[in-house]
Parts: C-alpha cells; sequence; structure tokens
C-alpha cells in the first residue's frame, strides 16, 4: 500500500510542478485527485486491496490526495490488524515455549553436574 500512496502523492507533486496557477496548493495531500491520478494508483495498488479500490469511487474535486491517503490507512489497518493479532500470539506462544525448552535444558545440566 505504501508504494501506491507514495506514487499517488508523487503524481499530485507532477501536477504542482506543472500547474500554472499560482493559487495551486504547494503540498501534495493539499491537492484534488483527478481521475487519471486515481487510476494509475488503482493500477499500481496491491492486488489484495483491489475490490475496496474499486468501491472507492473517485470524485471530481471532492477528494484531496491527504483525504484518500487517510482513508487508505484506515482501511489498511483495518484489515491487517486481526492478522497482526494472530501473528503476536502465536510469537507469545512460542516464546513460552523457548523458555520452558531453556528451563528444561538447565535442569538437565544442573542434575548431571
Amino acid at each position: 500500500m505504501e508504494q501506491g500512496i507514495r506514487c499517488l502523492r508523487e503524481l499530485a507533486v507532477l501536477e504542482i510542478i506543472f500547474s500554472e496557477d499560482e493559487r495551486f496548493p504547494k503540498s501534495p495531500d493539499d491537492v484534488q485527485c483527478t481521475s487519471q491520478m486515481w487510476l494509475r494508483f488503482a493500477q499500481l495498488g496491491p492486488e489484495m486491496y483491489s475490490h475496496y479500490l474499486a468501491t472507492l469511487q473517485w470524485r471530481e474535486g471532492e477528494d484531496k490526495v491527504g483525504i484518500l491517503v487517510n482513508k487508505l490507512r484506515i482501511y489498511e489497518d483495518t484489515v491487517t490488524a486481526p492478522f497482526r493479532t494472530h501473528v503476536s500470539s502465536v510469537e507469545t506462544r512460542l516464546a513460552e515455549q523457548v523458555r520452558s525448552l531453556i528451563e528444561e535444558g538447565h535442569q538437565k545440566l544442573k542434575k548431571e553436574l
């Protein structure tokens, strides 16, 4: 997702560079997302988010790049949170098993000495 977001911001920078309007935003996050920018982002975004990107309809003049970036990060956090929780619980169980095995090894060594 970060690669796609970086691309979206880079496209916004191009809009800033080639704009002849002095009042045009100077920050990529404040640039209105154009249909070309959105299509390019949707093509470059991760496949696992393609369904969500398809449901986020681009609307002329409504969403700025920064707002879209926030929506995408919220969605990514929502999707990946259960996975991170599962990984964390597996990690905790493995750490407990390793500690137990180390303790058993120490006790065996004490008996042998």
